[in-house]
């Protein structure tokens, strides 16, 4: 991933759940994306299509690092979210044999075009090089160590926090956003998208080479995504 340059300035998303911008074509409170298979996101290495949607109060297992219940009989029965690291190149080989075993998981690719002898591309590469996101039992996590494919998995004691950062993340590769790989997060101003595509949507800037990107941040990660936006567009909260 590019680093911030040191002119730049560099603002961290809302770190509130955003499900979805009001007025926003091809987009709900649900992660909606189009009228079939009862609203849900389409995109290629989400498992299940309802995977990043709010659970129920009592299906939740927040863990902290203190958190007593942070035991093998815990990690065994509860769904909990886990972030892997693979080998490289192979963040696909992994989500498709978790889609395999039936282990939820996410890995956001965003579309990439390239020239090759004269003909222009198209590729979906993985948005974070090298990691994807698992949410399941200790089970599923051993299915994900059986691919040998993954070197690291580390556990997210804010799970329902992450599970929002990739929400937003989802809508806007459903959007067809070109997001860029970003990382460094710093604080800073918060603003909101007020017309156009991504109107409603809430977060933050960065400021380089006197262009204005919109930030949107995986805080577990200390990484996000970020894309081009005309100042006009926005508006400070």
């Amino acid at each position: 991933m590019r680093e911030i340059e040191g002119s730049s300035r560099l603002i961290a998303m809302n770190s509130s759940c955003i499900e979805g911008p009001s007025g926003v074509e091809n987009s709900s409170a649900s992660l909606s994306v189009g009228p079939e298979s009862s609203n849900r996101l389409k995109l290629p290495y989400l498992y299940p299509a309802d995977l990043l949607e709010p659970s129920l109060p009592e299906q939740e297992t927040a863990l902290r690092p203190d958190d007593n219940r942070l035991d093998s009989e815990a990690l065994g029965m509860n769904p909990c979210w886990w972030l892997l690291y693979t080998k490289s190149r192979q963040e696909k080989k992994v989500a498709e044999q978790l889609a395999a075993f039936q282990v939820p998981h996410f890995l956001p690719v965003v579309k990439r075009k390239s020239l090759s002898r004269g003909r222009t591309r198209t590729a979906q590469v993985p948005l974070f090089a090298g990691y994807l996101f698992l949410h399941g039992t200790d089970r599923d996590r051993l299915h994900a160590l059986q691919t040998n494919r993954v070197t690291t998995m580390t556990l997210v004691a804010d799970g329902d926090r992450l599970r929002c950062d990739l929400a937003r993340i989802a809508q806007l590769i459903a959007l067809d956003a070109p997001l860029t790989p970003e990382s460094r997060l710093i604080e800073g101003q918060q603003v909101r998208v007020k017309a156009g595509l991504f109107a409603g949507y809430e977060g933050t800037v960065i400021k380089r080479s006197g262009k204005t990107r919109l930030f949107v941040a995986v805080q577990y990660m200390q990484m996000g995504a970020s894309m081009e936006i005309q100042d006009y567009l926005l508006e400070p909260i």
